[in-house]
């Protein structure tokens, strides 16, 4: 299987496809048994996987290798293009040995001093024949710390705030999206899949998507908000809901990149009154790990050192900019971000499901995020479905349901139906393959 990977500097995608490559190794052993080890590096491995950056591959004229730093400071963009290519195809070059799977990492697109560039040449893209492509993401203050760390080790020079890092974000993933639709001309019109997908995902979710595409993708909608605080909400999710609908199938997380504490720590240092831009510059805004919404096992967790004693120090006037400052609909620009990012989760799922939106005690009108993601669920015919307790009671008046939104009493009942699905899918689609 060929695979593209994709996103931006700070998303550890090497650590992610270290993570593959053993996942889908270990798969392996069962029909080969001369791979006693799940290592990238291990020779009998490397027989059958092989994965490669393509940042990796840049040289001089003299064959000499390059940083791609260097490439993207001193050339013009058809010279950065043409550099690219050939990177690019050295990097094929490197993974084709391997008779099973091949895995690049490739940036679609740079960021450089505040403006972006395409390296991308769609017609070598193309003689890879890439049968997926899959856009890694993270959490926008992680990247954030990476990227800050690397470049001041290398003394570069460069900073990317926060808002740079969330709008390259949203510019790659169009980006790629876009070259995703174009590749289908060179393909015979064999469409070819683009999944976005959060590191902070078990690998098992990863492998799924790629090697058992026939495994239901659902979309696990729950309340965040307003059980950000309560543990044994978050316990209950994590173990009642969660934990059985990953062990059945390809569980897409909405939590599994969770930004919204830039906005809680903003609010707990300032109080509206003391907001000056000025001042906000020269201040600092401490996030602490306990604000995260809870993630169990992941591909990229983030670095032990990344939260001190006093939690990850953020400009305060940055931190204003992208979770506090709203639009003319009263929203931020992490909040629009939220929304499309999980909208695109639900478009790539095969059903959508959601656990509890009206929670006894906590959300008597509605989890608004539950309700539009099991609203879209409803108009794109995801059959959504959700767990409603005998506990749970929405509060009077019409409800803000889809027509095509039907309850549940348990997750066991929601299992049973999703099971039924995944049968129906596999028998339909993939005449009974996983």
């Amino acid at each position: 299987m060929n695979v593209i990977f994709t996103g931006t500097t700070g998303v550890r995608k090497r650590k992610v496809l270290e993570a593959l490559v053993s996942r889908r190794a270990e798969a392996l052993q069962v029909a080969h048994p001369e791979i006693r080890s799940v290592d990238s590096n291990d020779p009998a491995v490397r027989r059958f996987i092989r994965y490669k950056d393509v940042d990796q591959c840049y040289q001089s004229p003299g064959g000499e290798p390059v940083d791609v730093e260097a490439v993207l400071t001193d050339g013009e963009i058809t010279q950065v293009r043409r550099d690219w290519k050939e990177a690019f195809r050295r990097a094929v070059a490197e993974v084709r040995p391997a008779s099973s799977d091949q895995y690049l990492a490739v940036h679609a697109t740079y960021f450089w001093h505040g403006r972006p560039s395409i390296p991308v040449d769609l017609a070598t893209l193309a003689e890879f024949q890439p049968h997926a492509v899959v856009s890694l993401i993270d959490d926008c203050y992680s990247v954030w710390w990476r990227v800050k760390r690397r470049d001041e080790q290398a003394q570069r020079g460069s900073y990317l705030r926060l808002q740079d890092v969330l709008r390259w974000r949203q510019f790659d993933l169009w980006m790629v999206q876009q070259l995703v639709n174009d590749l289908s001309c060179f393909q015979d019109e064999r469409p070819v899949p683009h999944y976005v997908l959060a590191v902070k995902h078990p690998v098992e979710t990863l492998y799924r998507l790629l090697h058992h595409p026939a495994c239901l993708r659902v979309y696990g909608a729950h309340p965040i908000s307003d059980v950000r605080n309560d543990g044994d909400c978050l316990s209950e999710i994590a173990e009642q809901y969660q934990g059985p609908l990953r062990n059945s199938f390809t569980l897409l997380e909405p939590a599994a990149i969770d930004e919204k504490p830039l906005e809680f720590a903003f609010e707990q240092a300032f109080t509206s009154e003391q907001i000056n831009y000025r001042e906000l510059q020269k201040a600092t805004v401490a996030l602490r790990t306990e604000c995260r919404i809870p993630v169990g096992e992941v591909m990229v967790p983030d670095d032990a050192e990344m939260f001190g004693e006093d939690g990850l120090e953020l400009n305060a006037a940055e931190v204003f900019q992208v979770a506090v400052l709203h639009d003319k609909e009263g929203k931020s620009e992490i909040d629009n971000q939220i929304l499309e990012r999980d909208f695109w989760l639900v478009r790539m799922s095969h059903r959508v499901t959601g656990y509890r939106p009206y929670w006894s005690g906590k959300t008597p009108y509605g989890a608004q995020g539950v309700i539009a993601e099991l609203n879209l669920g409803g108009r794109l015919h995801k059959l959504p479905k959700y767990v409603g307790l005998r506990s749970d009671k929405r509060a009077r008046g019409a409800s803000p349901l889809h027509d095509q939104v039907k309850r549940v009493r348990s997750v066991e009942e929601l299992s049973v139906a999703l099971e039924y699905d995944q049968q129906e899918l596999r028998r339909h689609v993939y005449g009974g393959g996983s």
